[in-house]
């Protein structure tokens, strides 16, 4: 995949404390659905220790990607619109039988029109990246 690529092409500095960050979040994640599925607090401990680097690895590599997106996007001038958010909900709505006033409440009440604007944003640039890509043959 392009995006990918770029990810891994890319070589520019991330802020340490957003690394931590999102880092933290993860593993606060992953916490929670070990507590919710009963699992001992020392085996939590110890799962968290054990996913660390790895949790550390995959929030670097989501920030690297959502500010490649961020970047294609403001320069292509690939922008998120009203209708593309309206069109978002009612696809959603359609997906889960839900009505588009029901699923624009539970986006609105959490908070969730940044990562739906963010996820938008990235299948534009991904198909911008496909439309514009010239692939080659290895020679």
């Amino acid at each position: 995949m392009l995006l990918d690529r770029l990810i891994r092409k890319a070589e520019f500095d991330l802020p340490n404390p957003l690394i931590e960050d999102q880092t933290e979040a993860r593993l606060a994640q992953l916490h929670d659905r070990l507590a919710e599925q009963g699992v001992p607090h020392e085996k939590i401990h110890e799962e968290l220790k054990e996913q660390e680097a790895t949790a550390r690895d995959e929030a670097e590599r989501s920030l690297r990607a959502l500010m490649i997106i961020e970047t294609i996007g403001e320069k292509e001038e690939l922008l998120v619109s009203k209708e593309d958010l309206d069109a978002e909900l009612s696809s959603i709505a359609e997906r889960n039988q839900a009505d588009v006033a029901e699923v624009r409440k539970y986006y609105e009440e959490n908070n969730l029109y940044k990562d739906m604007a963010i996820e938008i944003l990235e299948r534009k640039v991904k198909s911008f990246l496909r439309e514009s890509a010239d692939i080659r043959e290895p020679t």
